[in-house]
Formats: C-alpha cells, structure tokens, sequence
C-alpha cells in the first residue's frame, strides 16, 4: 500500500538537544577509546616489531638501558601511529561528507515580536507566508497523518483554496479528496485515464467541485466530484506532465507535454487552443514543467530537455520573455521542473542529477536574453522527472 504523509509543526527544542548531546557524548566516547578502524596497520607494526625483538637477534645482553629505549621507542611510535590513524580517519570523513552538509546553519530568519506586531496591524498572510518560510518552522515538521487509500504510487498532491481538502493523484488512475484535518477519506473516483496520472489540481473557482488531471496517456481530463463524472479536454502526442492554473482566468488550463506542445484550455470550449511548439536550434523539445507567475496571468515558465527555463508572454509566444541559465553546466543536463514563487520575481529550477538553482526574474538579462542563478542548493540528486 503506499501512503500519503501528513505533516504539523511542533515543538521539538528538548528532542532535539537530547539528540546533539547524545552524538556528542558518542563522538567524545569514540575518540578516546583509540579503537583502530578497519584496515588500519598499527596491530600488524607492533606484532612485527615484538617479533624482532624475540627472535630478530641471538644478543639479549644489551643491558637494561637498551630495554628501556626499545620500550620508550616502541611507545612513541605506537603513539604516532594512533595520531596519525585518527589523522587519517578525519581525513575520510572529511571527504565523505557532503558539502551541503558542511555548510554552517544560517541565523533564525523568523522573529516573533516584530511579526506579532505587523500580524495585529492586518498583515496577516504575510505572517503565515513568513512563518512556513522560516527555518524555525521547518525544523519543527512531524508526522501527523498516513493517509492510506491508493494501490500505486502517487504522484501529485494539491490543497483546494480554502485549504480543507487536498486531493491525491496515483499509478493506480484514482483521485482521492481527503479532509486531511481529520485524516479521513472524503471522496473517490477514478479518472478516465489509461496511464500513470502525473498531476491533478483544483480550478480556482468559487464552486469547489472540478479538477484537471494530467497523464502518461497524454490526455488532459476534467474530473466533476459532484456528478462523479470524467471528461477528456486535450490530448498530448506524448506523456503530459504538468498543468497550470490562475485565479485570474478560473476557466482556463495550461498544459505542457513531450510533444513540445503548451496547450491553452477552456474549460467552457470543445476545443484546446494549440499555444506554441518550443524548439531549440529547429528541435523540438520535450517538455517536463509549466508554472503561471501568480501575479500575471499571461506570464507562465516551461522546463524540459534542454538547459534553458523559459519565459513566455501568452500574448505574444513566437519568442520567449527571456532564459534562465546556469552559465556554467554544460552536456545533456536539463529542466526537470521550474516554478515561480509566490509574486513572481523568482524561479526555482531543478536539474536532472544536478543541484537546484534559483533565478531573479527582477535582474537584466544579458545581450542572450538569458539570466544566471543568484543560488545554488546542493545535495539534491535528481535524474527523472521532478514534483515541486
């Protein structure tokens, strides 16, 4: 069965210093006890060393001053040995740890009085925008629910606006609208399509009750929860990932699918509008990603197999806005997924088995029309499709 994880903040201070003092204690313990790691030569250098002492030589009349610098001798060097085993062991760990690992964790970005005090002047959303950014909240995540229900994987999840329900897309051609405060299964239906569903989002509609779906069958379909019905609206030559929606325009999907195709969709129509091909040096490219700025609605972004993201204007598609690019890659790395934040003056971009970049829509761009990344996260590996 595969389960669908549920997330709260808590509390956690106390976890997690018992949890630091611990490793600490560990760490203290491990050095001092001066166990030899695995593969280490000093053993098989001090069994040599007494055998030549026992039987290297006929002579044991050396005195006893000749003891007792073979002793003192064979105790600094084991002592070397030891110190530069523990060398070395630093050394190994060193390069087995991951840079992003090493990098010292950045100062709170969240501080309580100031933002209780801008939340009682009305700026509440930016309050809860603030907080669910901050590294104080992330650190603090915790199981809350196993939402168990689906028999494949699944693939996309997304909350309705009011935030009550958040319905879930799988393998197994289902969607399920779960009242995730509760952990109970609220709704049921299958989807109409033949393959792996890739995603599944709410129209922005004040009646809360249709949805778009996207899947490997290349069909963009619209799912009626309240007449339990299933309706096909477009069909990619080819696997179709992603879909975008805005408020502004409730009525209309985007969809973006390996065909090179964006399709612009109403709902209200027969038919789609085929919005343009995107092609690189007279080559189509496969298409993996789509994203509507949040504060424009004719501005959207669309990632795939090729290293640019690009950025249209729906109003006039014969040439991108602009690219963003990470000057540097180069080979067959490309566009996994890319979305904007939450005004629109950043994009986030994964990379297949690359990092994660992210690009300021704000800054020029150069004479190519393209923009290079302001940061870089690591750690990240990625080589099929991304789910941001």
């Amino acid at each position: 069965m595969y389960i669908i994880k549920i997330i709260n903040f808590i509390i956690l201070e106390n976890v997690a210093t018992a949890s630091a003092t611990n490793e600490s204690a560990q760490n203290e313990s491990s050095r001092s006890s001066g166990v030899c790691r695995p593969g280490s030569e000093t053993p098989n250098d001090e069994s040599d060393r007494h055998k030549n002492n026992r039987g290297g030589s006929n002579e044991w009349g050396g005195g006893r001053e000749n003891l007792w610098d073979s002793d003192e001798n064979e105790a600094e060097e084991e002592d070397e040995d030891e110190e530069e085993d523990e060398e070395e062991e630093e050394d190994e760990d060193k390069d087995e740890t991951p840079y992003c690992l090493k990098v010292k964790k950045p100062p709170p970005n969240w501080h309580i009085v100031p933002e209780m005090i801008n939340r009682q002047i009305g700026n509440n959303p930016l309050f809860q925008r603030r907080f669910y950014g901050s590294l104080h909240a992330v650190e603090r995540l915790e199981l809350m629910y196993n939402l168990d229900e689906h028999q494949g994987c699944v693939n996309a999840l997304n909350f309705n606006q009011k935030g009550n329900l958040l319905a879930s897309a799988s393998d197994d051609l289902t969607v399920v609208i779960w009242d995730w405060a509760v952990g109970k299964k609220h709704h049921w239906f299958t989807s109409g399509h033949t393959s792996n569903m890739f995603q599944a989002k709410w129209l922005p509609l004040d009646m809360e009750c249709l949805m778009v779906t996207c899947a490997r069958d290349g069909q963009v379909r619209l799912l009626d929860l309240k007449h339990d019905t299933s309706k096909k609206l477009a069909a990619h030559r080819g696997p179709s990932h992603k879909l975008a929606v805005h408020p502004e325009t409730p009525h209309v999907v985007f969809s973006a699918g390996e065909d090179a195709r964006v399709f612009s969709i109403d709902i209200r129509e027969s038919k789609p509008n085929k919005l343009l091909v995107v092609k690189e040096d007279s080559s189509e490219v496969q298409l993996y990603s789509i994203h509507s700025n949040p504060l424009n609605c004719n501005e959207f972004c669309v990632g795939g197999r090729s290293l640019y993201v690009r950025v249209y204007d729906r109003r006039k598609v014969s040439k991108p806005l602009y690219h963003l690019l990470p000057y540097h890659l180069t080979g067959n790395k490309h566009v996994t997924c890319a979305v904007y934040n939450h005004n629109g003056t950043e994009i986030l971009a994964s990379y297949n088995d690359e990092d994660i970049y992210l690009f300021n829509t704000l800054m020029p761009p150069r004479v190519d029309t393209s923009i290079d990344y302001v940061h870089r996260y690591q750690g990240h590996r990625n080589n099929a499709t991304g789910k941001l």
